[in-house]
């Protein structure tokens, strides 16, 4: 038991190191982007600025850290759809359109992150669970704004599911305002639909 607290990430105490702690992530998260399984932790704390030392307090190992990092993402996952279920019934389906969209491009460095580190983990119940949330929370949000019924409220999120995924991964692609621009008016259409 012993050695299993020592393999996890410590959680900050002071603000300080709640900020370093969130630079550490997000360059880690970019790191694993651009890299994959070849990130080192030295990289780690040179890209943000912390010494190694300070990196290894907070994050024992390189394992420590991608769990952070996927339990980071499926939190403000999780969060990002619940406030946007919570103003679902007053948006438009214009609106609601843009808030989806949004949600996919906010958070797609973190997602791009989540993918590669879900592969070097063979996180795939956590991916699993990922998805599954996902799908239920978009079936949800598209149910209390009235734009589908709840029989096909599975399916229907689904298909929002891949339209903004595409967006999101389109969004790291030069030129790609248009295109963006064209699948932000499909799901404005099928949600008025």
């Amino acid at each position: 038991m012993a050695s299993q607290k020592s393999i996890e990430a410590v959680a900050p105490k002071r603000q300080r190191g709640r900020e370093r702690v969130a630079a550490i992530l997000d360059a880690a998260a970019q790191l694993f982007i651009e890299q994959g399984q070849a990130v080192t932790m030295t990289e780690i704390a040179a890209r943000s600025g912390t010494a190694i030392g300070s990196l290894y307090r907070f994050f024992p190992t390189r394992e420590a850290l991608a769990d952070v990092l996927l339990q980071r993402y499926a939190e403000h996952m999780r969060q990002a759809l619940d406030a946007l279920a919570a103003r679902a019934p007053d948006l438009t389906p214009d609106a609601l359109a843009d808030a989806l969209l949004a949600l996919s491009l906010d958070l797609r460095t973190e997602r791009a992150a989540a993918v590669v580190l879900a592969d070097l983990h063979d996180a795939s119940q956590l991916r699993q669970q990922l998805r599954q949330t996902m799908r239920t929370r978009v079936a949800g949000i598209l149910v209390r704004a009235g734009r589908v019924p709840a029989e096909r409220a599975a399916d229907a999120a689904l298909a929002v599911i891949t339209v903004i995924r595409g967006a999101g991964a389109l969004a790291n692609q030069p030129n790609s305002a248009g295109a963006i621009a064209e699948l932000r008016r499909l799901l404005q259409r099928y949600l008025a639909d």
